[in-house]
């Protein structure tokens, strides 16, 4: 078996002064390839270390920790040593391939080295060397390699055929003196490639010596040439070529000599090409190329139709030396060519305008325009490429012509067509006559549209008199000057003419008129401005030559052409407003002509911030804010603490100027607010005063709460100073009493209650909170009027039945291009219950009924406010049942401080 010691190349770098790291991962995947032997011997076989700034005969010494292996070095010099030197030393430290692997793995892949001592004369790089053995491999027998492939620009494959994986192979060349090598290479298969082109002197001889062989990461190509049975075999290389090229399917395209022709081909290995071309069997042009595959003859190589050929071959170099493919050859016939024409036009019908000649061709290079009457030439026009051509006005004369265009191609007059055509006198024509307005103050347009006009004449008449006439060439109208006609009926008449032909006479009629001043509107005009910001004086006007404005009678502005005045912010007051506007007309003899117009309006402004003026100190719980105004016809009044409102007024309607706050406020400091609205719903700015309130009462209230069926009682305990109580609720005001007493006959469920005593002076003290549970067993139901007089419902002969229905109040929309309706709900609902019970008072709940009052209803689930209009009850002799359909209502009982 053959193998090899080797010592596998790492990438070194110096981490520091005094550590060095070398990389062995490329021999780490070698390893995990199973190319190393894992078993065998392995050693760390030499230290390479930088020494530096030695003396002659000092001796230095370092130590060196590796692969936790303590390597020292003693090194003296023989020479005066200025600059740094590498030192090598040969080692032989045996190492466990395997464990090596582990440690390099639990390090990323590297190894480092470290300098202990020394340092002060030694230096990185530190380098060491190691050696492993690979894995072993048969060595190559005779007959067990073949080489396969002769064209050298082609790979040339060496193989082992006896199925073992690891090949080493080197290329030589031989001159009849010495060797050279040409490629080695090895693979961890059965073969390795030769490169194409590696060979390329076919005069040499050619050998390859084949070996067992790895191919390493870790140190490229390795021969493998020790062992028991190692063996090389040596083969010469005999019988090699170049490829030569190919050509065929040798194809032309084009058919005028006068024209480029292409030629293209198929080849293969093709570096370039020669080409020959012969015309009635002379060669008559030749050429090369490169690597295309087409080219073009130039036009006119051939000299005609006679028949003609093109050869081409192709060719390639290797080392030197051409290699030609075969020629291939193509005839062909070739023709002239001929110049075509289609649609012919002739634009113009007037002999005495242009006359245009227009047509489609192929292959034009000239062209001949000949003009026809009664079969004779009477004009001839020619050109080059052209496809048009102008024959100029006045040429010909009024008749029928003939006109016929030939074309040609290389003075080849072939193919020709032609048209006839008649020609006419130009007439001239005039229509669309037109009168730019009627008033003689102004500048009159008299206009109109014609063809072929060359002169005109114009005439104005009133009462069968000619007042004004004009004439000229080409321009379509006259300018009337000012006040150069005067009011009433006149006729304007027009005729052109063609030289001397002349048309009828075209008139109109207009009544003339004279320029009065007119207004549009006039604004601000029955509207509301702001007194704060600018007003806008604006109107429409016609004839203005300059303007006066008066507003109030007092106050006047004038101009000319403009159309508006702005007053600025604050100039007019609050209150209503009148104003006058002169326009008036000038006329260019200097008459004025006057016309006015009036227009009133309201001018409006924010109200001034209203001033507080009650104390800033209050002894009661329910203050009066009073406050100084104008312009008030309403308020909203806020109390705020800490900055959150937590009384407002809303707006009120009014001019009175106090409010006595409704809430009873704690002890405590407040911000009052208020701002005003006028008469135009303008609102002023928030007015703010800070205020405190602070009172006392000495007396405290203790309240008591029993649960009695279906109410509950309260009771407190008084001194006298108080006026009123109130009855709170779950923070709710249900009641107002003079008592200490009051029974809760809608109490349901948990209820927290307290008694709020007031005093005469708005002074208030609350009494402690009770909790009492109020719980319904049965349906009870008792009108709103007479709640301690109630009725049990709830029983039925069957069974307890309630039912319910809740309408949501809501919209379909149907929308275009939705092809089910959108549903808009509103706030509103419509709640309906139907209940059966049973009584032994048999006309009770009826009489209740007739009292037209909302009904409480209860039970242990539901509490509901209920409106019964239609009771209906059945008698047997068991009693009477009722079946009741009831709607249920909206019922505030919460009620206001007083």
């Amino acid at each position: 078996m053959a193998y090899v010691m080797f010592n596998p190349s790492t990438v070194n770098s110096d981490l520091s002064s005094t550590k060095s790291r070398m990389n062995f991962q490329k021999f780490i995947n070698d390893y995990n390839n199973g190319l190393i032997d894992r078993g065998g011997t392995a050693k760390i076989s030499s230290l390479s270390i930088l020494v530096h700034d030695v003396k002659r005969d000092q001796t230095v010494n370092a130590t060196v920790s590796v692969y936790n292996q303590i390597i020292n070095r003693s090194f003296t010099s023989r020479h005066e040593d200025t600059i740094s030197r590498n030192i090598y030393q040969d080692l032989s430290i045996a190492i466990n391939p395997t464990s090596f692997i582990n440690y390099l793995n639990s390090n990323g892949g590297n190894l480092d080295a470290t300098i202990t001592s020394g340092i002060a004369n030694y230096n990185t790089p530190v380098v060491i060397g190691t050696e492993f053995r690979t894995k072993e491999i048969a060595g190559v027998k005779s007959g067990q390699v073949t080489i396969t492939g002769s064209e050298v620009d082609k790979a040339i494959r060496v193989t082992r055929t006896d199925n073992v994986n690891g090949i080493y192979v080197e290329l030589y060349s031989y001159n009849g003196k010495e060797y050279v090598e040409l490629f080695k290479g090895a693979s961890n298969g059965t073969f390795v490639d030769i490169p194409a082109g590696t060979i390329t002197d076919l005069s040499l001889e050619y050998y390859v010596w084949v070996y067992a062989g790895l191919l390493l990461e870790s140190n490229g190509p390795t021969k493998l040439n020790e062992g028991s049975d190692s063996a090389f075999l040596k083969f010469k290389l005999d019988n090699l070529i170049v490829s030569y090229p190919t050509i065929d399917n040798l194809a032309m395209i084009g058919e005028y000599w006068e024209r480029p022709i292409t030629v293209n081909w198929r080849s293969t290995h093709q570096e370039g090409y020669e080409w020959e071309a012969y015309y009635n069997n002379q060669k008559v042009s030749s050429g090369n190329g490169g690597n295309a595959s087409s080219f073009s003859i130039p036009a006119n190589t051939f000299g005609g139709t006679l028949p003609a050929s093109v050869r081409v071959r192709v060719y390639r170099t290797y080392a030197g030396v051409k290699y030609y493919s075969g020629w291939q050859e193509v005839s062909f016939s070739l023709k002239d060519i001929e110049a075509t024409i289609t649609n012919l036009l002739v634009e113009g019908e007037y002999w005495e305008n242009p006359i245009k000649v227009s047509w489609q061709s192929t292959n034009q290079q000239q062209f001949k325009i000949e003009v026809l009457k009664s079969n004779q030439v009477v004009k001839t026009y020619t050109g080059t490429t052209s496809t048009s051509y102008t024959i100029e006005a006045e040429q010909l004369a009024e008749g029928t012509y003939t006109i016929k265009v030939t074309v040609a191609y290389a003075n080849r007059y072939v193919n020709s067509s032609e048209r006839t055509v008649t020609l006419k006198n130009i007439e001239a024509v005039v229509n669309d006559i037109s009168l730019s307005g009627s008033n003689v103050d102004l500048e009159l347009i008299f206009s109109w549209n014609s063809a072929n006009q060359q002169k005109y004449e114009v005439e104005i008449y009133k009462n069968d008199d000619r007042v004004k006439n004009y004439s000229g060439n080409t321009t379509t109208s006259v300018i009337i000057s000012p006040s150069s006609l005067t009011t009433g009926l006149h006729r304007f008449r027009v005729r052109v003419a063609f030289k001397d032909r002349w048309t009828e006479w075209k008139e109109i009629t207009a009544t003339l008129t004279e320029t009065l001043p007119s207004i549009g509107a006039l604004e601000p005009d029955g509207v509301i401005t702001e007194r704060d910001n600018p007003t806008r004086v604006w109107w429409t006007s016609q004839n203005q030559s300059k303007w006066k404005l008066v507003i109030d009678g007092i106050t006047t502005y004038t101009g000319t052409t403009e159309k508006e005045k702005i007053l600025l912010a604050g100039v007019l007051q609050t209150g209503k407003h009148s104003m006058e506007l002169t326009v008036t007309y000038r006329t260019r003899a200097g008459v004025e002509k006057h016309i006015t117009k009036k227009a009133e309006w309201i001018v409006q402004g924010k109200p001034p911030i209203p001033t507080i003026t009650s104390g800033s100190m209050f002894k009661t719980n329910r203050p009066i804010i009073l406050w100084d105004t104008q312009d008030q016809q309403g308020y909203i009044l806020d109390i705020l603490r800490e900055g959150v409102v937590i009384y407002s007024t809303d707006w009120q309607n009014g001019l009175v100027s106090e409010h006595k706050v409704m809430e009873y406020l704690p002890n405590g400091t407040y911000t009052a607010r208020i701002k005003i609205m006028n008469q135009f719903s303008l609102e002023s700015d928030y007015g703010s005063k800070e205020f405190s309130v602070n009172t006392s009462i000495a007396t405290s209230i203790n309240l008591n709460a029993i649960p009695v069926k279906n109410s509950v009682q309260l009771s407190w305990s008084s001194n006298g100073i108080f006026q009123k109580f109130y009855v709170i609720r779950n923070n709710e005001v249900i009641a107002m009493t003079d008592t200490t007493s009051y029974t809760d006959y809608t109490a349901y469920k948990e209820c927290i209650y307290t008694i709020k005593g007031v005093t005469d002076s708005d002074v208030y003290k609350d009494s402690n909170e009770v909790y009492v549970e109020c719980r319904i067993t049965t349906g009870t139901m008792a009108t709103i009027d007479a709640l301690y007089d109630t009725i049990q419902v709830g029983v039925s002969r069957e069974e307890f039945k309630f039912k319910g229905n809740i309408d949501l109040a809501s919209t379909q929309l149907v929308l275009n291009g939705r092809e089910l309706p959108v549903l808009v709900f509103g706030e509103h609902s419509n709640n309906t219950y139907n209940l059966k019970f049973t009584s032994k008072e048999l006309f009770k709940f009826l009489e209740m009924c007739k009292r037209r009052q909302i009904f409480l209803y209860r039970d242990k689930r539901q509490k509901l406010y209920l409106s019964i209009t239609n009771p209906s009850y059945t008698i047997d002799m068991l009693g009477i049942e009722y079946t009741i359909q009831a709607i249920e209502v909206d019922y505030n009982e919460v009620i206001t401080y007083d």
